[in-house]
């Protein structure tokens, strides 16, 4: 990779306070240092990777600094213990470690400014008052020159606390600390500034530092002012100094962390949501996207979808009512669950500001106090018993058109989200896009779909002595919208022709072209003078002429009085046998089981098609359905069949109308991955009264 922004040199960099080391990227690789740098790190030698030529006590925290500025090119600083003594007595030596990415000849690199604290911890036993004319400044402030010339040209604040917890601005601008230093002096009292969400992690590496038994270099949000909600990320690195075998104080750096943590923060969420944009289940996505932001982010997230007037997403010209679905929740440890929404749930005015201005709208609150407008009743309550400290509520989008609703919350004494966190937030949802939009495409070609089909399924017409009802029912898959249709027709000689049938694929297309062939079935029934194997066979002829091929399975029945009941004549093509159910007592039964059907239409099917006659005595009933009714991934169609007849025996009752049966044969199919069309035909029984219409 080649240089970005200026090329570095050892000759821009003198003076013998600073030493200074350009690393490559392949492998930490030394490329250049100047003798100081060289003498602070003696056994690396240019040439060599870090990993190889220093000790472990050097290599691990130099490593990680290092490793890190590569991969995230922010800049970084840490404290690296050093072998050695301290030259001065001390108990030990610790340099300063500055790094940054930078341009130079060897091509993308870090460059290393590294400051000796030269006996730091062990600190000088000379007392500045007590320094003569002429004699060198005190070890630590030498030490503290150093470190500002080596700061003097990265944005941080250099501070020392004492033991009784008093903080001092050395090197930067009061203030750059946020409440970190505006505390009173009690030991700890401090950690009030540190966001509530980051104390349980901070206070212990805080306290092996305060022992002395650590090195702190941590990424924590600390409060801007005490009367404050806003917190910035902080890299807050800490060294205790000694005297005597314990802690006398401590000094280190702050710097601000913000772009660093946020391309952290960032990264890991992404890599919880790095399933999402394939997901087909919004459900799954939606959920996915709630658990990826709690409790890093926000202790409660939740996605919840929109409909109006039947339809995904709000549309203000509607004019109708929205509907409200919780798809995606996720709540930290410890706090109650919010409760279900009932079918009378109606958001609130804050929702529904959100909604049709698109904006993202935020409340802060005492927690636990909730204001008692602009939000649902069910809302407040839940934030009254979680003592809730804010709620932020933002739009998804998608094509102009509020698509879905999500909404943030944090408890206790932890913040609304930062614009930060905010930021990282719309990322997640940006994350929904594609799941959100597929969802909402397949909503709307399954409305066009169905309103299509529909206007195809005419109602049924009235003929004496005959009952008919006819039933449709959709899949529940958002995008099952198939070509399932049925279809009653008179015909001119007083015989009924009774259709029902099933284009293959479950699209907008299949749904265009059960209406074509439905319209060319009953245009060739009505005009047949022959039986309907002969009319199926004429429709199959027809269809090759279409240039749009594809499978069809349809029985077509005829059906003609005689006497006190009908004579049927059927010709199934690929499709579920009819079923029959006696009005003897007779158990029910398959029309011709032992006889396969003939091929489906559209298949290529040159030979002759067959048909079978069967009578219907009064009070028979033909129930015609269409393969959802029947069809189960995990179960043979056998069984399957068998299952709907013990199915049909159990629910039969002659008191039922064909209305009454048909949903109850529909259980059959569970929770239908189908659709399913369903058409009953029975005579009437002259010993009962007619069912009434």
């Amino acid at each position: 990779m080649g240089a970005t922004g200026p090329v570095f040199g050892m000759a821009d960099v003198t003076g013998p306070a600073v030493g200074v080391g350009v690393v490559a990227d392949t492998d930490l690789v030394l490329v250049e240092c100047d003798p100081y740098f060289r003498e602070v790190f003696g056994g690396w030698a240019v040439g060599e990777p870090a990993r190889a030529a220093l000790p472990g006590k050097v290599r691990r925290p130099l490593v990680a600094v290092l490793a890190d500025v590569a991969r995230h090119g922010g800049p970084r600083q840490s404290v690296v213990p050093l072998d050695g003594p301290s030259r001065e007595g001390g108990a030990g030596r610790y340099c300063v470690v500055s790094c940054t990415r930078a341009g130079s000849g060897h091509g993308s690199a870090t460059t290393v400014l590294v400051s000796v604290f030269d006996g730091l911890p062990g600190a000088s036993a000379t007392d500045p008052g007590d320094a003569g004319e002429g004699a060198g400044p005190p070890e630590r402030d030498r030490a503290l020159e150093r470190y500002e010339a080596l700061l003097s040209g990265i944005p941080q604040v250099v501070w020392s606390m004492s033991a009784e917890g008093r903080v001092d601005i050395l090197v930067g601008r009061r203030g750059d600390l946020g409440d970190f230093q505006q505390h009173d002096a009690a030991a700890g009292a401090w950690m009030e500034a540190v966001h509530p969400k980051d104390r349980a992690w901070f206070a212990p590496q805080w306290q092996a530092t305060a022992e002395g038994q650590a090195i702190l270099d941590a990424v924590v949000r600390v409060r801007q002012g005490r009367q404050s909600n806003e917190y910035s990320h902080v890299n807050i690195v800490a060294v205790p100094v000694m005297r005597d075998g314990r802690v006398t104080e401590w000094i280190g750096t702050a710097a601000d962390a913000e772009t660093q943590w946020r391309a952290r923060m960032r990264e890991r969420l992404l890599s919880r949501m790095v399933a999402v944009p394939a997901a087909r289940d919004l459900q799954s996505a939606l959920a996915t996207a709630a658990s990826a932001v709690v409790p890093d982010v926000v202790d409660v997230f939740a996605v919840f979808q929109l409909w109006q007037g039947g339809r995904v997403g709000f549309d203000p010209r509607r004019g109708a009512p929205i509907s409200v679905a919780r798809a995606g929740m996720s709540v930290a440890d410890g706090l109650p669950t919010p409760p279900a929404l009932d079918t009378g749930f109606h958001l609130g005015p804050l929702a529904l500001k959100t909604i049709t201005d698109q904006q993202v709208q935020r409340v802060v609150f005492a927690p636990g106090n909730p204001p008692e407008s602009g939000l649902s009743d069910e809302a407040h309550a839940w934030m009254r018993q979680a003592k809730a400290s804010g709620v932020t509520m933002m739009p998804v989008v998608i094509d102009g058109r509020t698509v879905a609703l999500a909404g943030a919350a944090n408890c206790g004494d932890n913040p609304p989200p930062s614009d930060t966190e905010l930021a990282l937030l719309g990322e997640v949802l940006n994350e929904l896009g594609g799941p959100l939009r597929r969802t909402f495409e397949l909503e709307t070609a399954r409305t066009t779909a169905l309103t299509l089909q529909r206007s195809f399924l005419t109602g049924l017409p009235t003929v004496d002595a005959v009952e008919m009802a006819a039933l449709y029912q959709p899949a529940d898959a958002a995008a099952e919208v198939g070509g399932d249709w049925y279809d009653v027709t008179p015909l001119p000689d007083g015989a009924i022709a009774l259709t029902i049938g099933d284009v293959a694929g479950h699209d907008l297309a299949a749904a265009t072209m059960m209406g074509r062939v439905n319209s060319m079935l009953r245009g060739i029934s009505y005009v047949s003078t022959t039986g309907p194997a002969h009319v199926m066979g004429r429709l199959d002829e027809a269809l090759h002429s279409l240039t749009a091929h594809t499978m069809i399975t349809a029985v077509h029945a005829v059906a003609a009085r005689d006497h006190d009941g009908w004579c049927l004549t059927v010709s199934n093509a690929g499709h579920p046998p009819p079923l029959i159910i006696p009005s003897d007592g007779a158990p029910s039964r398959y029309l011709h089981p032992d006889h396969a059907p003939d091929p489906p239409l559209g298949a290529g099917f040159a030979g002759p098609r067959h048909e079978h006659r069967h009578r219907l005595a009064p009070g028979d009933m033909l129930v015609l359905y269409t393969d959802g009714l029947v069809e189960e991934h995990t179960a043979d169609i056998t069984d399957r069949l068998s299952s709907l007849l013990r199915h049909a025996d159990a629910v039969r009752d002659d008191a039922r109308t064909p209305d009454e049966l048909l949903p109850l044969l529909l259980r059959h199919a569970g929770t239908p991955t189908d659709d399913i069309a369903m058409l009953a035909f029975r005579v009437q029984d002259p010993r009962r009264a007619p069912a009434p219409r």
